[in-house]
């Protein structure tokens, strides 16, 4: 029973075009309709990368509320909708996804022998209530040479991920250690998921208690569909050592 005091399961909708974040969440057991969102993801004039994603993902929460209706969802059922937004930071400037090859190797080429943080949005509406918290990791790259750069950009990999990597493919090349979440540097911090889906009365377990196999298939729309409505296996890694500013590496990030 939910906080509503419903004991309907209720049914996810994933505002997100991300197969990265859907993986995580079939590894789950939980199936969501798919819904990508066109939202503007440009950012403020001197918008901290943690202050970026949390509104981008309350905003494509939103815009997820308001197209459940265009779903094929029985109208009983209790409709929650994810979003998360993704970029990494260096040094504080922020890196979305590379608009070309020739910007993809510019971001490689930043991140060669540093550390960075990477900050993923994420946000639970129900009904009229919007969850939302930042999530951060440290990440660590060997240096790079240009064969290196080359190469990645050249299997295509880098070109629609923040910061021009992908840590779950073959991008892990690349990363010496992680200080927080993995599911976080992929796209979708689960841990804090459940805590946002538990402040709505949810839970991960609440939402896969159906099983995959009773699912509705997600619901997948072509680009002109979307517009129109909505107006990988695991790397093994080290750890690095904390920061000595006592940073609480993994932690959620207060908006400023």
């Amino acid at each position: 029973m939910n906080a509503s005091g419903s004991t309907v399961s209720p049914t996810l909708v994933l505002a997100s075009g991300s197969p990265r974040r859907m993986e995580l969440l079939r590894n789950l057991g939980i199936i969501p309709f798919r819904f990508p969102t066109d939202v503007d993801e440009t950012p403020r004039p001197g918008e901290p990368s943690a202050a970026l994603v949390e509104r981008l993902a309350r905003a494509k929460a939103e815009a997820g509320w308001h197209a459940r209706f265009e779903l094929e969802i029985d109208s009983d059922e209790i409709v929650v909708v994810l979003a998360a937004d993704t970029v990494v930071d260096i040094q504080g400037e922020t890196l979305g996804k590379p608009a070309s090859k020739a910007e993809a190797k510019r971001m490689l080429a930043a991140l060669s022998g540093t550390d960075h943080k990477v900050f993923t949005g994420s946000a639970v509406k129900v009904g009229d209530s919007l969850f939302s918290t930042v999530t951060q990791t440290t990440v660590r790259f060997r240096q790079l040479d240009s064969e290196d750069i080359d190469w990645y950009v050249g299997t295509g990999e880098p070109m629609d991920k923040a910061g021009a990597y992908g840590i779950q493919g073959k991008g892990s090349a690349f990363v010496e250690g992680i200080i927080g979440s993995y599911d976080n540097v992929v796209g979708l911090p689960v841990v804090t998921v459940d805590r946002l889906l538990r402040q709505a009365g949810l839970s991960i377990p609440r939402l896969a208690e159906a099983g995959p196999e009773q699912l509705t298939p997600p619901t997948e729309f072509s680009e002109p569909e979307r517009l129109a409505l909505s107006g990988g296996g695991v790397v093994e890694l080290d750890l690095i050592e904390p920061p000595v500013d006592g940073t609480d590496a993994g932690a959620e990030v207060p908006m400023p």
